[in-house]
């Protein structure tokens, strides 16, 4: 009974660590709800219908040193929105689908170097803005070019999005 006992305790403990270790960051607040809601605001016009030819849209992340050598923004491909208001987007070599505000979490990359760099702040642009004429993006307070590689979706991926609508 006693072994049962401390298994049982020692499960428990782990799980709490589990948990505490699954909440890392902050706390969600009221503001990043409704900065979720905005961007949501933003994507579902352009990106209801979906496309299997390229992306709806993308998101330009800036990064949080702007003091750093290279601030060019970092690119996530957003492919289409839902009823139930969550939003299939790149995740790394991936497509994943999320609520919105996940889109809002920062971004780090790893550069070359063995460097961390975290990027933030999420400004996005559909494929028909960009087809209109929007071809850049202010990140750390300059303008930064968007070119259409960064619309457009890998054979894997066209494939993909086709029977996975």
């Amino acid at each position: 009974m006693k072994s049962t006992l401390v298994a049982a305790l020692a499960i428990s403990v782990v799980a709490i660590a589990g948990q505490g270790a699954a909440q890392q960051g902050r706390l969600i607040t009221a503001d990043d709800i409704a900065a979720a809601q905005t961007l949501l605001d933003q994507i579902k016009p352009a990106c209801d219908a979906g496309s299997d030819k390229r992306a709806c849209g993308i998101l330009a992340y800036s990064p949080e040193d702007c003091t750093i050598k290279k601030t060019d923004p970092h690119t996530r491909q957003v492919y289409n929105t839902y009823d139930d208001r969550s939003v299939r987007f790149q995740q790394g070599t991936g497509v994943i689908r999320r609520p919105p505000i996940a889109l809002l979490a920062p971004r780090g990359i790893i550069g070359r170097d063995g460097t961390t760099t975290s990027y933030n702040n999420p400004q996005f642009v559909s494929w028909d803005e960009y087809q209109a004429g929007k071809k850049a993006v202010t990140i750390c307070g300059k303008s930064e070019r968007i070119e259409v590689k960064d619309f457009t979706l890998s054979g894997t991926l066209e494939k993909f999005l086709k029977a996975n609508p």
